[in-house]
């Protein structure tokens, strides 16, 4: 098995009770991305970082695929909907020949 992992910098802050993140395909041919994985409150590696009376968070995130196959292929990016926004991650690139 593989484990896709995307990076988002700097989330100023997550509320309680509604943090949920999506995964997203984006694939050549396709003019929109799916969303193919969703979970809600589930954080992976979060760094905690303070600079002038601000917190920031900034979190790494992983996908597990299995059985994957040449239709996979895509860049794949991770977002976190928080306190009334979204964070996008920068995406990770799978190539499968």
């Amino acid at each position: 098995s593989l484990y896709l992992t995307d990076f988002i910098q700097e989330i100023h802050q997550i509320c309680i009770g509604e943090y949920s993140v999506y995964w997203f395909r984006h694939s050549s041919g396709h003019s929109h991305p799916g969303i193919i994985y969703t979970h809600n409150n589930r954080s992976d590696q979060c760094m905690e970082r303070s600079e002038n009376g601000s917190s920031t968070k900034s979190c790494v995130y992983s996908l597990p695929q299995t059985e994957l196959r040449p239709s996979d292929t895509g860049i794949y990016y991770c977002a976190v909907a928080t306190c009334g926004k979204i964070h996008l991650g920068n995406g990770t690139e799978l190539i499968i020949e």
